[in-house]
C-alpha cells in the first residue's frame, strides 16, 4: 500500500510512525513548513487515553521525561480572587496522569518514532488531487506528480486536502462568530445547483489572544494550570517542565493590537490582571519581536472520507483549546486509522476508512461540543453573567466533573 500523509503535525507524525510498521507499505509525509522547528506551538495537555498511543511508537518514556504532571486546574476571577480548584492528581492515580508539554517538544518526540522508512519532504504541500476508483493522483507544490492508494489530510483546521476533496456544504465553522453556513444543494432531477445560507455562530466568536513562553513563575505555578476568568478578558498560565506558557485572550477588536506600543496596550487592556502579574507581563515580547495572534475558531466536517481520501485530527474536527483535548483526539484518531489500515489491502481501503469514521466521529464530536460549551462559559462579557457563572462553578459537585472526565477515559478509542 502506498500512502501520502499531508501534514507533519501531531496526527500526521503519529500515523506515519504507526504505518511504517505495516508490512509492504510505502509512506510519504509532506509538510509545508521548511523545518519541523518552524511548526512551533504552545502548551499542550495530554490525557492518558491520548498519550498511551505513544507506547506503540516507542517514545512514551521520552514523553514522560520531558513533560510535566498536571495535578490540578485552578480558576480565579480577574481580580485574583480564588473561585475553584479541580483535583487531577486523584484521577491520575487511578486512570493515568494528564501531562503538559510544549507542542514543539511533542513534535520532536513524535519525530523520534518515525524511521527513515518514511519519506519525509519539507516545504511541500498539495496542488491538485485527482481521486480515481483505484488510485489517487497528486500533484505537489514542487512539481512532483505521483499516484497513491490513500491520501491522508492531517493538515489542520485550514486543511488543503479538505478544501480540494470535500464539498463546501460538508464543512462549516461554528466558532467564528455569527457567520454563515453555506450549503450547496443539487436537484437530482434537473441538475440545477442552488446555494442556501443559514446564520450560525458561537458565543466565543470574535475572540482571540496573544500566547508566549516565559521562564517567570514556573516554580510558582508548577503542577497546576491556573486561569483567571474576567469580564471580556482571560489570562491563563500553563507550566511545563522548564518553562511556562502564558495566554491573554479577549475580543479581537479590543486585544488584537498592532504597531508600536503593543505590550503597553495589551497590559492596559488586561487591567488588574496586568498589574497583578507585572513580572509576567514584562516578559511579553516587545514590538521588535514577531508574535502570532491566535484567533479562536473551530471547524467540523460532516464527512471524514471519500473513496481514497481521509481526514484526521483538526482537519476533520477541531477541538477548541478550552477543553485541552485536541492533541489527545489527534493521537487517538491516528491510532484508530492505522489500526483499521493494518487489516486491509490496497483494494479495500474504503472499507477501512468507513470503519475508522464510525469508530471516531461520535467520540470526537462529543469532545468538540464540550470545548464549545466551555468556551461559551468563559467568554461572558456582562457583570451578571460573570457572577452567575462563578456561583454555578462553586456549587458544581466535584464528583460530577470527575465523572465527565472518567467517562472519556473509560471509552475505547
Amino acid at each position: 500500500m502506498k500512502v501520502l500523509i499531508v501534514g507533519g503535525g501531531i496526527a500526521g507524525l503519529t500515523l506515519a510512525g504507526l504505518l511504517q510498521r505495516r508490512p509492504h507499505t510505502e509512506v510519504m509525509l509532506i509538510e509545508r513548513a521548511n523545518r519541523f522547528e518552524d511548526l512551533g506551538g504552545f502548551a499542550i495537555g495530554l490525557y492518558p487515553m491520548g498519550s498511551r498511543v505513544m507506547h506503540g511508537l516507542g517514545v512514551h518514556q521520552d514523553f514522560v521525561a520531558r513533560s510535566c504532571q498536571m495535578n490540578g486546574y485552578a480558576i480565579h476571577d480577574d481580580a485574583g480572587h480564588f473561585v475553584r480548584r479541580f483535583d487531577w492528581e486523584s484521577l491520575g492515580q487511578k486512570y493515568g496522569m494528564t501531562r503538559i508539554i510544549g507542542r514543539d517538544e511533542l513534535i520532536d518526540i513524535l519525530r523520534g518514532g518515525v524511521s527513515d522508512q518514511v519519506h519525509v519532504r519539507m516545504g511541500v504541500t498539495v496542488e491538485t488531487i485527482d481521486e480515481q476508483a483505484e488510485k489517487v493522483r497528486v500533484k505537489m507544490s514542487d512539481g512532483l506528480e505521483d499516484e497513491f492508494d490513500l491520501v491522508v489530510g492531517a493538515d489542520g483546521v485550514h486543511s488543503r486536502v479538505r478544501s480540494l476533496c470535500f464539498r463546501e456544504g460538508d464543512v462549516f465553522e461554528p466558532g467564528v462568530g455569527k457567520g454563515i453556513e453555506r450549503k450547496i444543494l443539487k436537484n437530482k432531477a434537473s441538475g440545477d445547483v442552488s446555494e442556501s445560507e443559514t446564520q450560525i455562530g458561537g458565543g466565543w466568536g470574535g475572540w482571540g489572544g496573544w500566547v508566549w513562553w516565559t521562564e517567570i513563575g514556573v516554580a510558582r505555578e508548577m503542577g497546576d494550570i491556573v486561569e483567571h476568568w474576567g469580564r471580556g478578558r482571560f489570562m491563563g498560565f500553563y507550566p511545563t517542565s522548564e518553562r511556562m506558557c502564558v495566554g491573554l485572550f479577549g475580543p479581537n477588536r479590543e486585544i488584537e493590537v498592532a504597531g508600536m506600543g503593543r505590550k503597553e496596550k495589551v497590559r492596559a487592556y488586561m487591567g488588574e490582571l496586568g498589574d497583578r502579574y507585572a513580572d509576567v507581563m514584562d516578559s511579553f515580547p516587545g514590538d521588535e519581536q514577531q508574535m502570532v495572534y491566535w484567533r479562536l475558531g473551530d471547524c467540523w466536517s460532516k464527512r471524514w472520507y471519500t473513496n481514497r481520501v481521509v481526514l484526521v485530527g483538526d482537519a476533520g474536527g477541531t477541538v477548541l483549546p478550552t477543553a485541552g483535548a485536541g492533541a489527545s483526539m489527534a493521537l487517538e484518531s491516528a491510532a484508530v486509522l492505522a489500526d483499521e489500515l493494518m487489516r486491509v489491502g490496497a483494494a479495500d481501503v474504503t472499507q477501512a476508512l468507513r470503519l475508522y469514521e464510525r469508530r471516531r466521529m461520535k467520540r470526537v464530536k462529543a469532545v468538540v461540543n464540550q470545548s464549545r460549551r466551555i468556551a461559551k462559559t468563559m467568554v461572558k462579557t456582562s457583570d451578571w453573567a460573570m457572577r452567575l457563572r462563578f456561583i454555578k462553578m462553586r456549587m458544581l459537585p466535584s464528583w460530577l466533573i470527575h465523572q465527565l472526565i472518567i467517562k472519556g477515559m473509560r471509552r475505547p478509542i
